[in-house]
């Protein structure tokens, strides 16, 4: 363990149920909100790193006041929040001075410990870029110096740092308590078409995931892959072909679900709409649905629950949910 940041152990951490987490550069420093029930007076510092974190005890409840705590103690140029996990742990980074050697990345446990990430893998090669952190307190980042594909590395306070090996893509959309690896998507040539499609690597085993057959039952040439929980479920969306009055063919993003390697067409399960798209899913089986209506062109966003209702959103921002919903 490295103490970078000292009189951290008075530092206060939220304990209601975090909905997300946004980085804010205000003044070379990070913030942590709390609501106002859960706050513990404590000085404040004007040149300190701190986190932001928005904790909700229900997201849509109204009325929730907030304080701002700050979690560290140090002189620093920037600072930025990247990941939150489940157990209160934090990933992110501060630099010093600025430059490209003055970045560090940390890990902040729960209980005020700071842990620095390296940078290279042993000390040497390639710069690691941190950017995952799943709810067993492991932080995943890349090598993505090539063009076609990622070098993926973990870490956590047992083992350092490890090198996992080459991802098939280098636009990862998630990591699990597996340790599988959700990829956006890659492109792959079958039969003369062009076929843009999610993948899971999990240690070497690439996984490809079909697409919706639409209403001609004809896979889809083009899906995405946006979020996975813990369980290797999967959200995104699938560009399906519609047939319309007098035969007429359309093709329209559909929001999608995997599950077990099996796809499900999510569109019909929220309000009517002309495009939707699956965008998170946490481990009991909820999701947040964004769609598109012809007649605002705008989007909106659901929550669509395990039991199949559907809850419409305050803020069409939402982009993650945790496991209490």
């Amino acid at each position: 363990m490295v103490d970078i940041f000292p009189n951290h152990n008075n530092t206060p951490t939220p304990t209601a149920t975090v909905m997300t987490i946004v980085a804010l550069k205000l003044a070379k420093r990070l913030m942590v909100f709390v609501p106002k029930s859960f706050a513990k007076p404590r000085a404040s510092c004007t040149s300190c790193l701190s986190i932001l974190i928005i904790s909700m005890s229900s997201f849509l409840s109204a009325d929730v006041k907030y304080e701002i705590h700050e979690i560290g103690t140090t002189q620093t140029h920037s600072s930025e929040a990247i990941a939150f996990n489940n157990k209160g742990q934090i990933l992110g980074w501060y630099n010093v001075d600025g430059s490209k050697n003055g970045q560090h990345y940390f890990v902040k446990n729960k209980d005020g410990n700071f842990y620095e990430l390296p940078k290279k893998e042993n000390g040497t090669g390639s710069d690691i870029n941190w950017k995952f952190l799943t709810d067993d307190g492991k932080a995943y980042g890349t090598f993505d110096g090539n063009t076609s594909y990622a070098v993926l590395y973990v870490w956590d306070q047992k083992n350092g740092v490890v090198k996992l090996g080459n991802l098939p893509g280098k636009e990862i959309s998630g990591i699990n308590t597996k340790g599988q690896v959700l990829i956006k998507s890659i492109k792959e040539n079958e039969g003369g078409k062009t076929i843009t499609r999610p993948v899971i690597w999990n240690n070497g085993k690439v996984t490809k995931l079909k697409g919706l057959d639409g209403d001609l039952g004809i896979p889809s040439e083009e899906s995405y892959g946006f979020n996975m929980n813990n369980k290797g479920e999967v959200v995104g969306q699938s560009r399906v072909t519609v047939v319309y009055k007098n035969n007429e063919y359309k093709h329209y993003l559909h929001s999608t679900l995997w599950k077990d390697e099996n796809n499900v067409d999510l569109h019909n399960s929220v309000p009517k709409s002309i495009e939707s798209n699956a965008i998170a899913i946490n481990d009991a089986g909820d999701i947040i649905v964004s769609i598109k209506t012809q007649a605002s062109g705008t989007d909106s966003r659901y929550l669509l629950k395990k039991d199949g209702s559907s809850v419409k959103l305050q803020s069409n921002g939402v982009d993650r949910i945790n496991n209490k919903g």
